[in-house]
């Protein structure tokens, strides 16, 4: 046999070899007799090159001097061994089987189980493979890769340096930080557990050791986190502000200031999200050093596109949702900016400053006729608060208002403030304005002030619908959800607005949202009860008696997406699956069904199914072929990943 046809059976050989360690034990009859043949074309090619030498880059094979990469094969090998930290494999004469099929079932497990085994040479040593060597790959070259197969392989070795506590490897990481976190989204970081715990024995390792490279990583990810606008409000992101509770005020300074200054989309929502991530105890402090920085640097912090920024951050119809805090340190640094040879006054801002000052002496009043003279001087002020529309000021008003409850509820002019609030802050969101102080507002308040005709009006016949709206009335109007429903009836046929009402009824993880998502189901055409589907994968809570006769009907989009939500139940994940795959197919007559579940699973990477597949795999007689032939494919892609 010629070396070059040589070759190509041993490339299709090993990865017959690798795809069934993956389905089958060590020990199975299938695997071995493929790691046999395996090592009969081996011993052919080793008396053309001994030893048999194979270098692996993250898309070629190399051997004697030629890379092999014009065929899917080359490069799924490749990619295999080289996420295996295998820069050059190197097979010896006369192999025996037993140490073949050892290397084989150990380069086929995932990738965080071999990095939990310890890796290559962790396996060579332990299961003394004298005929093989290896030269491995360091970490600096196996993460110049991409893909989502990347991200989890940097979580694994992230978590296998910090066990064994190796500084050297620890402060590679440190060191390629900023470009490796920036794969993740924020939504990876606070929600996969594996991820979050590396991230945060990291940062503590750093914070511990090397202070100066805890400080850069921590911010490095703090940019991760507020660079991204469109953060679920249910997202955690006091689970974060645990990972940085180390950085200085100076730290969080600079990385805002450098957002503001270099990062051309960073705007209030922005910096909203970054206030939520530090302590508000510290926010005086961080404007403070702010004011530093910008001191310490004028030459570059003068320059006329700093001012422009700052003129957009402060001008941006959301600019309420930055901190008064900084709002006020951004409006002195850009007074500086403006100042030419005479000083101005801010008549705005000192209005502002004397409402903050009227709130503050509120707050520390103790004696209720003061208390009452504060009060109506706010009052006084109701028009200006109106006109600058300050959400943030109005929250504290209010949160100092409820502090004072015992003392004032019975006084008029207090009666009236809470009234004036709560109907500015019910009509702020009626109109469908967005602002997350809303969440704050709606919680504390105890009834609207509005009758609810008002809210139907406006969903209904006027189409202002957020997230805000549908949590104030389900907060407010629980016993009117009659009306609600009767109006959402006669817009059921209306696609258009049934598509808006859902994507924001979505963001609402409330029990009514899910009992409202029902009413709409069966009303809607496919397009909408997909819709409905994917709208309850968001919520905590759903109905399984709802979901397990959508897997009966005929529509594949619509089972998988009520498979997406009972997989979420350990009990009920196997049930479901068991009543998919656990099907009676004589003679194939049921295997259209099974291969469409099939399909199902492998979209929407529902690995937990692996083992219904595998028995699907194993299916004998000739009208399973095609049954097997997928199942085999998918196994062997999610083994790939």
């Amino acid at each position: 046999m010629e070396k070059k046809e040589a070759f190509k059976i041993f490339f299709k050989l090993l990865k017959t070899s690798l795809k069934n360690a993956f389905i089958y034990s060590a020990t199975h009859p299938a695997f071995l007799d493929s790691v046999k043949n395996l090592k009969d074309i081996m011993d052919i090619l080793i008396g053309y090159i001994n030893p048999l030498t194979i270098g692996f880059t993250p898309n070629s094979l190399y051997i004697e001097g030629n890379f092999w990469e014009k065929e899917k094969i080359h490069r799924e090998l490749a990619r295999l061994f080289h996420y295996r930290k295998i820069k050059v494999l190197e097979v010896q004469q006369d192999i025996p089987l037993e140490e073949l099929v050892k290397f084989i079932s150990k380069i086929a497990l995932s990738h965080k189980d071999y990095i939990r085994e310890g890796g290559i040479d962790s396996l060579i040593s332990r299961e003394e493979l004298s005929h093989i060597s290896i030269e491995e790959l360091d970490y600096s070259e196996l993460l110049k890769g991409e893909g989502e197969e990347i991200k989890e392989i940097w979580t694994a070795l992230l978590q296998d340096a910090l066990q064994q506590q190796d500084k050297a490897k620890i402060l590679e990481f440190a060191d390629s930080f900023e470009k490796n976190i920036k794969r993740f989204e924020p939504e990876d970081i606070i929600e996969n557990p594996e991820l979050r715990e590396a991230i945060s024995g990291f940062l503590s390792y750093l914070e511990a050791n090397d202070p100066e490279k805890f400080s850069m990583c921590a911010k490095d990810l703090t940019k991760v986190i507020i660079g991204k606008k469109d953060l679920s409000p249910d997202l955690k992101l006091e689970k974060i502000r645990s990972f940085i509770k180390g950085m200085k005020a100076d730290d969080y300074a600079s990385t805002l200031w450098e957002e503001i200054l270099t990062n051309d989309d960073f705007d209030p929502v922005n910096f909203n999200i970054f206030s939520q991530l530090i302590e508000k105890d510290a926010e005086t402090q961080v404007a403070s050093s702010i004011s530093l920085i910008y001191k310490e640097n004028v030459s570059i912090n003068s320059h006329p596109q700093v001012k422009l920024k700052m003129e957009e951050l402060l001008s941006s119809p959301n600019t309420n949702m930055i901190s008064p805090v900084y709002r006020n340190t951004l409006n002195l640094l850009l007074r500086d900016l403006s100042f030419q040879d005479k000083i101005t006054f801010d008549q705005n801002q000192l209005s502002k400053n004397y409402h903050f000052i009227l709130l503050h002496l509120l707050d520390i009043e103790t004696d209720k006729d003061q208390c009452l003279l504060f009060l109506k001087k706010i009052l006084n002020e109701g028009e200006k608060l109106s006109q600058q529309r300050d959400l943030e000021y109005l929250r504290i008003l209010f949160s100092i208002l409820n502090r004072k409850k015992d003392l004032l509820s019975s006084e008029p002019d207090y009666k009236k403030l809470i009234n004036i609030i709560a109907v500015f802050i019910e009509k702020s969101i009626l109109s469908g304005e967005l602002s997350l102080y809303f969440e704050y507002f709606i919680t504390n308040m105890e009834k609207s002030c509005l009758d609810v005709n008002k809210y139907l009006d406006k969903i209904f016949t006027e189409g202002h619908i957020s997230p805000y709206i549908f949590k104030a009335y389900f907060k407010f109007f629980k016993d009117y959800m009659l009306y609600f429903n009767i109006n959402l009836e006669e817009y059921s046929s209306d696609v258009k607005f049934m598509e808006k009402f859902i994507s924001n009824l979505k963001l609402v993880d409330d029990p009514l949202s899910l009992a409202t998502l029902k009413i709409i189901y069966p009303k809607g055409n496919i397009r909408v009860k997909q819709l409905v589907l994917t709208a309850m994968q968001n919520l905590s809570t759903f109905d399984q008696d709802f979901l397990f006769p959508i897997l009966k009907i005929k529509n594949s989009q619509l089972k998988a997406e009520a498979l997406i939500i009972l997989m979420k139940d350990k009990d009920l994940q196997k049930k479901a699956l068991e009543r998919l795959f656990n099907i009676q197919s004589p003679f194939g007559f049921r295997n259209k069904q099974l291969l469409e579940h099939t399909r199902i699973v492998a979209a929407k990477g529902l690995r937990d199914a692996e083992k219904y597949l595998i028995d699907l795999s194993r299916r004998k007689h000739f009208w399973n072929k095609k049954l097997r032939e997928e199942s085999l494919s998918i196994l062997e892609k999610w083994h790939e990943r």
